[in-house]
């Protein structure tokens, strides 16, 4: 299955450069690292247990980010929030609520 995060700048003044979205994924959960199986380019730094992606968003802007992901082991998790920030100015950012989620057969 996939995640999939759009991060909007909702400002109609002002684009914001070198923001990070970092995306953590709970225990039960793994990243398949697409680029070990398809060959294919990706500006993604890929971890373990978060995908973190770099970029600039023009004012009124919106962009989207696919994380390919397998459920690998069976239990109860917490499915922490999705960040996304200014690398530079504390000020700017953004976050999800986390929640729950389970691994079933």
């Amino acid at each position: 299955f996939h995640a999939v995060a759009e991060v909007k700048n909702l400002s109609a003044v002002t684009d914001y450069e070198m923001l990070v979205l970092s995306l953590r994924i709970p225990s039960g959960w793994e990243i398949q690292n697409e680029r070990l199986t398809s060959g294919t380019e990706t500006t993604a730094d890929i971890r373990d247990d978060r995908c973190n992606w770099f970029f600039n968003l023009a004012k009124g802007q919106s962009k989207t980010f696919r994380l390919a992901l397998r459920a690998a082991y069976e239990g109860s998790y917490i499915l922490p929030s999705a960040e996304c920030s200014a690398m530079y100015q504390p000020g700017i950012s953004a976050c999800t609520a986390s929640s729950h989620t389970e691994v079933t057969r």
